[in-house]
């Protein structure tokens, strides 16, 4: 394999580390802004809350899912150029083409994604039910 051949998975590498420790960054914030809203919501007992504590959820998961997706993607990238034949090599990197099926998977086959946003939802729509109806 040659030097630069080398060079260009290591520039791979550096971007799937980069968007895997985004992933676990955002999942930290996630965890911080909805613990603060739910306080919230336990002080003032309001379904606006819930409301905006369900949206926020959405936002954070469908965040967490794309850098995901996007570490996913340069992982191709890296096999890709891996398995090339060739070894001169013309530094491409470069996200995929957005894909919603491929994105979808993503959701779907991330456990980490689905135990932290799912439950949260889940809780949050159960506690929006009860406020409205009881």
């Amino acid at each position: 394999m040659s030097d630069e051949k080398i060079k260009h998975l290591e520039m791979i590498q550096g971007v799937i580390s980069r968007m895997s420790s985004n992933s676990f960054k955002l999942k930290g914030w996630a965890i911080t802004v909805l613990s603060a809203l739910y306080a919230y919501y336990i002080s003032h007992s309001s379904y606006s809350i819930l409301i905006i504590i369900f949206i926020v959820t959405l936002l954070f998961g469908i965040l967490d899912t794309y850098y995901l997706y996007l570490e996913k993607g340069f992982v191709d990238l890296f096999n890709e150029v891996r398995l090339e034949q060739k070894d001169s090599t013309d530094f491409r990197i470069e996200p995929r083409e957005f894909d919603f099926k491929a994105f979808g998977k993503v959701f779907c086959n991330s456990v980490p994604v689905i135990l932290t946003y799912i439950v949260v939802l889940g809780v949050t729509f159960t506690l929006l039910i009860i406020q409205l109806f009881i």
